[in-house]
This record gives C-alpha cells, sequence and structure tokens, in this order.
C-alpha cells in the first residue's frame, strides 16, 4: 500500500516527465516534498476521496463510457487499505480500530458465497453493538487479542494463538506411536506447549549458549512492490480516461461495499439470523425446562421404583385419577 500511494502521489509532483515516473524515481523525489503543502493537501484530497466506498457504484456506474481500469484500481486501493487498518490495529493491540475494519468486514461477506462467515459477521456486529450488554462488549474487546511475547507489535487474536499451539502439538506427532506414546503427548507433552520458549531459554542461559534465532525475517516485496507500481504508472490507472478498458475486455472488479450493502438491504440475512435467535432461544428454554422437570422426578427415583406404592411419581398432578 505504500507503493501504491508513493503512485498516487506522483500525479502532483510537478516537473516529472512520463518516462520519469516510475516507482524508483518517486521513491527519490517524494521524500523531499514531503513536508510541502503541495503534498500534503494531496494526501488530505486522496484521503477523502477513498474514506467514500460508494464512490465507484455512485459516481461511474451511471457512466456510458466507463474507466474500467481506473474504477478497478479505486476499488483495489480502498479493499486494501481496510485490510491494512485492520491488520495494523490487531498487532498494535487497538481493538477499537480493528472494529471499524470488521464493521467493513460484515458488509462485504453478504454478497459472497462465504455464507457462514456472512451470517458470523453479522451475529458478531449486532452482538457487540447492541445485544450484548456494556460489560460484556467490554469483556470481549479487552480479551479477544492477545500479547504472549510482550512485545510492540506482537498481538495477534486468540484463535490465531490457539492454531500455532495446535499445529506445534502436531509438529511432535507420528503416524506409528505406540498408545502410551499418544497418551504421553496428549496428557503432558502438549501442555507444555507454551512452556518450551521459557524453557529454551533457561537452558542456553544456563549452558552460556548465544541465540540468534528468535527473530524471523520479513520477505523482502520490494521487486513485486515496484513491478505492480510501474505497471500503474505506464497505465496512467489514477487519471479517468472514458472507455478504457472495454476494448480489451476488461471486467468489473466485486465492488464488495456496494454489492453487500444491495445485499444486506434485501433483509435476509437479519431475517435469518434472527430466526436462528428465536431457535437456540427455544431450545435452550426447553432444555432448561426438562433439566428441571428431571432433577424434580429425581427426588421421587426411590418412591417410582417402590411397585407397592399407591403414588406415580406424578401423582401431585393426577388430582382427577386420585
Amino acid at each position: 500500500m505504500a507503493a501504491l500511494a508513493t503512485t498516487l502521489l506522483s500525479q502532483f509532483v510537478p516537473g516529472l516527465r512520463a518516462e520519469e515516473r516510475t516507482f524508483a524515481k518517486l521513491q527519490d523525489v517524494l521524500p523531499e516534498l514531503l513536508q510541502t503543502d503541495l503534498i500534503q493537501n494531496a494526501i488530505r484530497q486522496l484521503a477523502k476521496f477513498f474514506s467514500r466506498f460508494d464512490r465507484v457504484g455512485e459516481k461511474f456506474r451511471t457512466e456510458p463510457k466507463r474507466d474500467l481500469i481506473h474504477e478497478n484500481v479505486n476499488l483495489f486501493i480502498q479493499h486494501g487499505l481496510v485490510l491494512r487498518n485492520f491488520d495494523i490495529a490487531i498487532s498494535d493491540g487497538d481493538i477499537g480500530r480493528a472494529l471499524v475494519s470488521l464493521s467493513f468486514f460484515t458488509i462485504w461477506f453478504q454478497n459472497s458465497n462465504k455464507h457462514l462467515y456472512a451470517a458470523e459477521m453479522l451475529r458478531l456486529t449486532a452482538c457487540i453493538r447492541k445485544v450484548w450488554s456494556p460489560d460484556l462488549a467490554e469483556f470481549y474487546k479487552q480479551n479477544c487479542i492477545i500479547n504472549v511475547s510482550g512485545k510492540k507489535g506482537g498481538f495477534m487474536p486468540d484463535d490465531k494463538l490457539n492454531e500455532f499451539i495446535v499445529g506445534q502439538v502436531k509438529a511432535t506427532e507420528y503416524a506409528h506411536a505406540s498408545s502410551e506414546a499418544t497418551e504421553f503427548q496428549h496428557d503432558v507433552r502438549a501442555l507444555l506447549t507454551m512452556h518450551f520458549l521459557d524453557l529454551r531459554e533457561s537452558f542456553t542461559n544456563q549452558l552460556g549458549v548465544k541465540l540468534s534465532d528468535f527473530h524471523k525475517k520479513e520477505v523482502d516485496k520490494t521487486a513485486d512492490v515496484r513491478t505492480v507500481a510501474n505497471r500503474l504508472l505506464e497505465m496512467c490507472a489514477f487519471k479517468p480516461e472514458n472507455g478504457r478498458g472495454a476494448a480489451h475486455k476488461e471486467t468489473q472488479a466485486a465492488d464488495l461495499w456496494m454489492d453487500g450493502m444491495e445485499e444486506l438491504g434485501k433483509g435476509v440475512g437479519i431475517e435469518t439470523m434472527k430466526l436462528k435467535w428465536l431457535e437456540e432461544t427455544m431450545y435452550s428454554t426447553s432444555h432448561l425446562l426438562c433439566s428441571y422437570v428431571e432433577g424434580y422426578e429425581g427426588i421421587s427415583d426411590a418412591e417410582s421404583d417402590d411397585e407397592d406404592g399407591d403414588r406415580s411419581r406424578y401423582g401431585e398432578f393426577n388430582t382427577a385419577e386420585e
């Protein structure tokens, strides 16, 4: 996304010829201009432009000669910014900021074939905003992410940590283990997974060994970023051009926001969620009643076992027969 921002800002840099509008050239030029009013105003204009998620659907779809390439680039950047905001928010432990992106995800999934995600996202959003009590919603926000390393940017969702632990446990299993080995793996070793790193650090300190592999190396994406950025600059993708893309059979990228809002407006997802909640409530109520009746019957177990008893377990309710 930094490359795309650089590419966008290039449209506001004066004095650059077309052949100079490459990502490498922009990396040299833009840092000097970032403190100028020109670039700061450009950043504000871009932020305002891409904060309108209905822009493509509202402005471009009604034009007779649409620029599909320009539309698709706008959608690509908008979707990417939401995902980047979510990723950074989770890493930084800013759950409030993450929930902003979560609201967009709820809309995006509504018109997709990911029906389970669509239903669960809609339900989670409703719970956080309306259904749960303020205390329960706050409890969720305080406990849905975790930082086991204590490092800056080290937060992760709870289920991601769970997947990591499961992966570590499975990595120490083997197919033809004896029943005793399997039992030891499940009952002892698996429960120590979260302690292995501390044990390793303790052993190395006692032995005087220096470890240098605690930090993973990030994948270098420079080549991919440069290729995409240069291609967008060559196409002048950020400048609208009537009718562009149709000749090359360019197709409209999925407008997740507009399509999701249209589907959500039909009310089917919300009605399905309400019916599901009603079914769960009825099941919980009936299960509670059954548990109560079974508890009542349990009091009269001794009496029910007595065949000579002159009253049944439900004798109290059979007044007509008496």
